[in-house]
């Protein structure tokens, strides 16, 4: 699995589009694809620059049009920006999609990572079969009553309730959100 997630890691590159609003607005698309992960200071070097070649004299506004591999919005600052883009690159689309679940919060998606993380399993309900043995959740019942336990509403309320997850490459990671 390791090696199938490096190989798809390997083609995230977040960057956002960043426009001119001074061209936007008058009718003209100026803008420039940045690289974010760069430092916050380069990409400002960058909008600078953009800016300065701008078809609209004296052109000094701007603002994220588009991006890749990062929800933003378009006043989203650049230290917000280059935190979720080093995020992202870190922990590859798994952090991707955490960040899409906890709405762009690192240090919450951070927490989920370090935590409360239970592993990737074949399915949710492999992860439930796990938890009720390993917590002994069942104890001394005998063997008759435990095939009347039902493992189905039980996921169903645990996901409802305490795990959330993310589905990628086949698999279910797991985490608890308490």
């Amino acid at each position: 699995m390791r090696a199938q997630l490096k190989e798809i890691d390997n083609k995230i590159q977040p960057r956002i589009y960043v426009a001119c609003l001074a061209a936007y607005n008058n009718g003209h698309l100026h803008g420039k694809w940045i690289d974010a992960t760069q430092s916050v200071e380069d990409m400002q070097e960058e909008i600078n620059a953009m800016l300065e070649a701008s078809p609209i004299p004296n052109a000094e506004e701007w603002a994220i049009h588009d991006s890749e591999w990062i929800d933003l919005n378009e006043c989203d600052s650049l230290q917000r920006v280059n935190d979720i883009a080093e995020f992202i690159v870190e922990h590859g689309e798994l952090g991707y999609k955490l960040m899409q679940m906890n709405g762009g919060n690192v240090p919450y998606s951070v927490e989920m990572l370090e935590d409360h993380y239970h592993g990737a399993w074949k399915s949710k309900g492999h992860f439930v079969y796990h938890l009720v043995d390993d917590c002994d959740f069942l104890g001394d019942c005998s063997e008759i009553a435990k095939r009347y336990f039902d493992y189905d509403s039980f996921e169903r309320d645990l996901f409802m309730t305490d795990y959330d997850d993310v589905y990628l490459n086949g698999q279910y990671h797991i985490f608890s959100n308490h």
